[in-house]
């Protein structure tokens, strides 16, 4: 199953501070509602692994398996200029968002309709605003390298994928994540931030194992 957080595709979009809790209930209410008391697995790629991580930490004993892909780490706050000034930014240059999504990947001529897609969901009023948000509130100071640490603290599966030439989320934060967090680890070579759309198979193959209880 997958789902889109709020601010994101065909989800709602409130007016309203985008912090942790926000996608932490919304979680929770889904499941909820799919009458689940728990998964087997959760998978969070790029930003979905803070939420992911935050929300195992909260209720861990809904989540078996956890598995990141390019997770976001460190947090990085647009706390050079005011959060004013970032809304500005996004207004009068919304190409720039559009065509910068084109850097998660290391061919992008192979997705040549990828950024135009993602010019469909900027069209929503309060879509930009869900992502300043998000980068302003979401996780203050340490907040999500702790979260990870206390991940960990759970002895849960995890299972860490990396696109090794990610631009997006350097893959050399790899290496201080996994000293917080015990995981699996499964580099991915001819890659960047997006190994799940740039080599599905082979990563798709890793989960598998990963599922099955191989490690």
């Amino acid at each position: 199953m997958r789902y889109d957080a709020f601010g994101r595709g065909w989800s709602d979009r409130p007016d309203k501070a985008y912090e942790a809790i926000l996608y932490r209930n919304q979680l929770a209410e889904l499941l909820s509602k799919l009458h689940l008391d728990s998964v087997y697995a959760m998978a969070g790629v790029s930003f979905g692994g803070a939420v992911v991580t935050d929300f195992t930490i909260h209720y861990p004993q809904k989540v078996g398996r956890v598995i990141f892909v390019d997770p976001v780490y460190p947090w990085a706050t647009l706390s050079s200029y005011p959060e004013s000034i970032a809304r500005y930014k996004l207004a009068i240059a919304p190409e720039n968002m559009a065509n910068g999504q084109l850097t998660d990947l290391k061919y992008p001529e192979l997705f040549p309709h990828w950024a135009e897609q993602y010019k469909v969901e900027m069209q929503y009023k309060g879509f930009r605003n869900a992502l300043v948000s998000t980068r302003y509130h979401y996780a203050p100071g340490r907040q999500l390298q702790d979260n990870y640490s206390s991940l960990d603290s759970l002895h849960k599966p995890v299972l860490l994928i990396w696109g090794k030439e990610d631009k997006t989320v350097p893959f050399i934060y790899s290496d201080s994540l996994r000293n917080r967090l015990h995981a699996a680890f499964f580099p991915v070579d001819d890659a960047a931030h997006l190994p799940t759309m740039e080599k599905p198979a082979l990563v798709n193959d890793r989960i598998l194992v990963f599922l099955h209880g191989k490690g």
